[in-house]
Parts: structure tokens; C-alpha cells; sequence
């Protein structure tokens, strides 16, 4: 099952090592444990696992429509600035269940 999220806006924690994505689900659903995959069109990166989801209260009031936290885990700093270096920002990507 393929899901769209819409990114509007990332940040790297460099502390925990771990790549947030903010946004809002276009279509399907989302949960832990299920691949994300940035840039579709350009197949810049590997499937990403989601360690966490989280629905952020603040901007769904903002928005008018749920908006979540998504966060990556990276191995180490180099792959968390990596994927914050993509400058991933108002556009679309996709989530699904297991790697293609």
C-alpha cells in the first residue's frame, strides 16, 4: 500500500541522530515501522524505516487538517545531515509498507 505525505519542513537532531519530517497525509495511512522514500521521482535515497509517528496538535489547529511528525532513525551523524542536506521541503513523498 503506498501512502503520499506532503513535507512541510525537516529537521535534523543531531544529538539523537534522527531525521524529523513534517507534514500531512495527501493519502493512505501511516504508521511505525512502515518506508519512507524521498524524492520518488529521482530515487535520491534508499527506503527509510519510520521509528515514530506523531500527530502535532499545534500545527493540525494551524492548518485545519492533521499534520504529523515523522522521525527517521540514523545510524550516525554523517546519515542524519546526509538526509537534512536534501533540503526536503513542500513536496510530496511516499510511504509504504515493506521495500520495493
Amino acid at each position: 500500500m503506498h501512502t503520499r505525505f506532503h513535507v512541510i519542513s525537516t529537521i535534523a537532531d543531531i544529538t539523537d541522530f534522527e531525521f524529523l519530517i513534517h507534514g500531512y497525509l495527501i493519502e493512505g495511512r501511516l504508521e511505525p515501522g512502515m518506508y519512507v522514500r524521498l524524492r520518488p521521482q529521482a530515487r535520491l535515497h534508499q527506503d527509510l524505516r519510520i521509528h515514530a509517528v506523531e500527530v502535532d496538535e499545534m500545527f493540525t489547529n494551524l492548518e485545519g487538517k492533521p499534520c504529523y511528525n515523522i522521525t527517521i532513525q540514523c545510524s550516525d551523524l554523517a546519515g542524519t545531515e546526509a538526509l537534512h542536506a536534501l533540503r526536503i521541503r513542500r513536496e510530496d513523498i511516499e510511504i509504504h509498507s515493506l521495500p520495493e
